[in-house]
């Protein structure tokens, strides 16, 4: 919840400020490109289902697939951060990819729905 709207009003800030999106230190790196992944993900979920709906088998399967590997890479991608945890912690380390993919989902989501309620409310 709480990343969700960090990352929703965060669009507010960066359309007021845009100086400020170059120096993001906030945001590790790898979930930036997690969340690029997560939009493309969403992008091949919703070309899969429209392929589908109108009978196009084969783009059906290979955007599906292309859909499935952006999620694969996204939860490798928490590994290094999932690694320093079990360093420290061994039962959190091991949840710890799972819990940074659906982090990295909610972060994706806020910006979204940011994006879209700001773009609505010019």
């Amino acid at each position: 919840k709480t990343k969700f709207f960090r990352a929703y009003w965060r669009v507010r800030l960066y359309r007021r400020h845009p100086e400020k999106m170059g120096k993001d230190s906030y945001t590790n790196p790898l979930i930036k490109i997690q969340m690029a992944l997560i939009a493309l993900f969403f992008a091949c979920l919703i070309a899969s289902l429209a392929a589908g709906t109108i009978g196009m088998a084969e783009i059906f399967s290979v955007v599906g697939l292309t859909a499935g590997y952006c999620i694969l890479i996204v939860f490798l991608l928490s590994f290094p951060t999932a690694f320093f945890i079990l360093k420290k912690n061994a039962a959190l380390g091991v949840l710890a990819p799972f819990i940074l993919t659906i982090n990295a989902f909610l972060f994706t989501l806020g910006y979204l729905q940011g994006f879209l309620r700001q773009g609505a409310a010019k």
